[in-house]
């Protein structure tokens, strides 16, 4: 192999490392919140759509994701409106729709979408 082979061989090990090490926290973050977090009704007051401009990995194709922003009380009677930051399609929530969440108690912000 030559230089350059090692040195791209090297570029996609790390590329793939900071991607994978991104799930896992991810992964972690979301499992972490299901565990200790506090359960909440919340609704869905709108659809912030956001496009994502295309790149190599989709042949640099744009493309439109949603985004919903979410309404919930928390444990201080205080209501939080907070933009879910996982997109979904767009088919998948509408404004008024109930969902279940599970909030931090210290980040009240950060939520997942329980089921």
């Amino acid at each position: 192999m030559d230089g350059e082979t090692i040195i791209h061989l090297a570029v996609v090990a790390g590329v793939a490392i900071v991607i994978l090490f991104t799930i896992g926290r991810l992964l972690w973050e979301r499992n972490w919140i299901k565990k200790r977090g506090i359960k909440a009704e919340g609704v869905v007051v709108e659809l912030v759509e956001e496009l994502t401009k295309g790149d190599r990995s989709n042949n640099f194709t744009d493309r439109i994701t949603y985004f919903p922003v979410i309404r919930y009380k928390i444990h201080t009677w205080e209501d939080k409106t907070v933009k879910y930051t996982i997109d979904f399609g767009a088919s998948k929530f509408k404004p008024g729709d109930k969902v279940n969440i599970i909030y931090d108690r210290k980040k009240v912000e950060r939520f997942v979408i329980d089921g």
